[in-house]
Formats: C-alpha cells, structure tokens, sequence
C-alpha cells in the first residue's frame, strides 16, 4: 500500500519560491493532485484524450493553483481556468504560474462586496 509520504515526491517542483494559499494545506493539495492524476488517467483510458485534442480544466476554489498547474506542465497544449472567490489566492496563483514558467491567465475579482 502506498502512503501520502510515498507520494510526497510530487511537490517537489513546487518548492519555493511556489507559494501556497491560506485555506489549504500542502497535503491537502497532495491529495488533490493525486486525484486529478487519477482523473487524467481515467480520461486517456476512456479514449477521451487524444493528441488532437487539447485538454482544458477548470479548478475550481483553485487556491495557489498547484493542482491545475501541476496538469499543465504535464500538457502544455492544456489551458486552465483556475476560479477561487479570494482575490489573494488568485493573485497567489498568476505568481504560482509564473515561476514556473507558465503563461499566466487573467485574473479577475467578481466578487459582490
């Protein structure tokens, strides 16, 4: 069985100077990796994925952007959309993408207040 430290080896490329938000944790963001991994493998089994097609994801509450900007390095074809509600965590995020030598998407505040 394979622990949460067998798979640390993940974050490495998300050392500093990659920041992480307030709300999540760096093992909450392993697990989420993890299962985006899972998730991409699932759809290049399923025959969805293709070569011709490039993939898009949407993250959700995307905090620092590690999860979806871990599955863009793994396909630089892909586009991201990452969303969260704190104006920080996006900004946190376009820093994120930056250092790791991603073109940073646009972010934007729709809050209400």
């Amino acid at each position: 069985m394979v622990s949460l430290i067998d798979e640390a080896w993940r974050l490495v490329p998300f050392v500093p100077p990659f920041q992480f938000s307030a709300f999540f944790s760096p093992e909450d963001t392993l697990l989420c990796v993890c299962a985006a991994e899972a998730a991409r493998r699932q759809l290049a089994y399923s025959g969805r994925e293709s070569s011709e097609n490039a993939l898009r994801i949407a993250e959700l509450t995307s905090g620092s952007g590690l999860v979806g900007l871990h599955l863009l390095r793994g396909d630089l074809r892909a586009t991201l959309l990452g969303l969260d509600i704190d104006k920080e965590a996006a900004e946190v995020a376009a820093r994120n993408a930056r250092a790791l030598g991603l073109s940073v998407f646009t972010t934007e505040n729709f809050s209400t207040d």
